[in-house]
């Protein structure tokens, strides 16, 4: 007996129940063991408030995350111990407006960081509350230290200054390069 159109649909309608099923189930099994994964990594890191804690997570994980690392180097710095090594008030001005510190109130410790991070300009978090930034970096804070990728930090105001500087004339000597092919391109 010849197979009409729609036994072929029908076969291949079952196929696809089957394929989509298998599908659903391995997508499980593979979020429920990273989900487990994770619960392993953070179980012993917990703050004692795990509301605060959770909250620090998702607000890293939603404002932070695309450019900054726990404890590695990413497009940004890890900040971890922020707050020990430059202060409370110099991590939530920083956080919610970097741009300000680099260029109108020509902070030596923001312009460092924009320098040695490829001049890379954090996005501004105005509306981050004290306490929402404070959870961050809580959440931060309770991971693992990982002391080489801090070593910028060690770096004095004076080292700082003057890496800064190297950084403007290198800059203002690639601009000047720019241009000067620019106008050799033009003729």
């Amino acid at each position: 007996m010849p197979f009409g159109t729609r036994t072929i649909a029908k076969a291949l309608a079952a196929i696809m129940k089957r394929l989509t099923t298998i599908l659903l189930i391995t997508t499980f099994l593979a979020c429920n063991r990273t989900a487990k994964v994770e619960q392993i990594e953070t179980k012993s890191k917990t703050s004692s408030d795990k509301t605060a804690f959770l909250r620090g997570k998702q607000l890293f994980l939603t404002h932070c995350y695309s450019c900054h690392h726990i404890s590695t180097k990413k497009i940004g710095p890890p900040f971890q111990r922020i707050r020990e090594d430059y202060g409370v008030s110099w991590a939530l001005n920083f956080i919610r407006n970097s741009e300000r510190l680099i260029y109108e109130e020509k902070d030596t410790r923001a312009r460092y960081i924009f320098s040695i991070y490829n001049q890379s300009m954090m996005t501004a978090f105005p509306n981050l509350t004290d306490q929402e930034i404070i959870a961050i970096l809580d959440y931060v804070d309770s991971h693992e230290f990982n002391p080489s990728m801090h070593s910028h930090r060690t770096a004095t105001i004076e080292e700082m200054s003057e890496l800064v500087e190297e950084y403007e004339k290198d800059r203002k000597a690639r601009e000047n390069q720019l241009l000067e092919k620019i106008r050799n391109f033009k003729n």
